[in-house]
């Protein structure tokens, strides 16, 4: 209800694991701990009734905000990474991530509401490198250099990176 400009953050830990609501975003009788996550048919299930509980959490907060918004809002839904069923381990095994992983962890989810020509400023293929960037450089005039469109991926030791080929991110 404020009628200034808002800039608000908000960063959902579901879908992630551990699995504690179904589809109707109610308490599993189970919860699926961290530790307990495994590739099995009834957890793949169980990660799907969250992104779904999520989905219509999101969808109802950016109806609320396409309505209620004096002004066209910018709205900016992305998930920082896919699942990674295809390859539990690949913390331990960064360095020898196979391919179904690569797309599966960095098939992450984009959806922009953009006004005013905003989309104009992206082009495939969309990475979540300069999203932010991009928005803030059309919208705000913001004097911020592009990054380039690196992607890695990262196991259990800190700040050691493994460069992933974004070529290989593309499906077949």
């Amino acid at each position: 209800a404020d009628p200034a400009p808002t800039f608000t953050f908000a960063h959902i830990l579901l879908p992630h694991a551990p699995y504690l609501l179904d589809e109707h975003c109610h308490p599993l009788e189970h919860p699926i701990a961290d530790d307990m996550q495994a590739d099995t048919p009834e957890q793949r299930a169980i990660y799907v009734g969250q992104v779904r509980c999520v989905d219509r959490l999101v969808l109802d907060a950016v109806t609320a905000l396409l309505r209620r918004s004096s002004t066209l809002p910018v709205i900016l839904v992305v998930s920082d990474h896919g699942s990674g069923f295809s390859y539990l381990d690949f913390y331990g095994h960064p360095e020898s991530v196979p391919l179904a992983f690569i797309r599966e962890r960095f098939g992450a989810f984009g959806a922009f509401y953009l006004p005013a020509g905003g989309d104009g400023v992206f082009s495939e293929p969309v990475t979540l490198v300069n999203v932010l960037g991009n928005v803030l450089r059309y919208y705000f005039n913001a004097d911020l250099t592009e990054s380039p469109n690196d992607m890695h991926v990262s196991g259990q030791e800190l700040f050691h990176f493994y460069p992933v080929d974004p070529l290989q991110y593309s499906p077949p």
